[in-house]
């Protein structure tokens, strides 16, 4: 509206891939948030007075990773549509919750596919990400696909769902001036 929002909230990066599953008995298995685990997480910070939760970064491939299938870009335009139905139970939640939900877009670092395998999907180094024409349209091709879907649960498209607080060109990225400028205007 013609308020400020102002929020002190939580970030929360177990929402869109469970990356810490400790079982104790056998190696970390990544997975997918179920549904019980990703009401409690946002009913918690509900009852807390949070009005905003930030996830972590959607998942990128990378070559040797332990993640497995568990990533939300597979390659170049190649999307796992399991990993965006976790997105959307997410939305669907925050949404009955009153929660709004921040998404970073792509990492800095390696730990869940971040810049160099955006870069290392086209046989570049992890600095062409930021100038690399090809890899900034493969970038795009990942925010499109994203402000494009339609929720299943909702049936919103996420550029029109008011429980997307908003969207954050990545996390802890160091990027040139131009690009973040290109990708925010995108």
């Amino acid at each position: 509206g013609d308020r400020p929002f102002r929020f002190v909230s939580f970030n929360i990066p177990n929402l869109l891939v469970i990356e810490d599953a400790y079982e104790f008995t056998r190696p970390n298995p990544w997975r997918w948030p179920d549904e019980f685990e990703l009401e409690d997480a946002l009913e918690s910070v509900r009852q807390m007075g949070g009005q905003v939760v930030r996830t972590y970064v959607i998942s990128v491939h990378r070559e040797g990773s332990d993640m497995g299938e568990y990533v939300h870009v597979r390659g170049p335009g190649e999307f796992n549509e399991e990993g965006f139905r976790a997105i959307d139970k997410l939305i669907e939640l925050a949404r009955r919750k009153g929660i709004r939900v921040m998404i970073p877009l792509v990492d800095q670092h390696k730990w869940w596919g971040g810049i160099a395998e955006y870069a290392a999907f086209r046989g570049k180094p992890a600095g062409a990400c930021w100038s690399g024409r090809q890899i900034i349209d493969d970038f795009k091709a990942t925010v499109r696909h994203l402000i494009e879907r339609k929720n299943v649960y909702t049936g919103a498209l996420y550029r029109d769902e008011p429980a997307i607080f908003g969207w954050e060109t990545g996390n802890e990225l160091e990027s040139t001036p131009e690009w973040t400028r290109e990708i925010a205007a995108y």
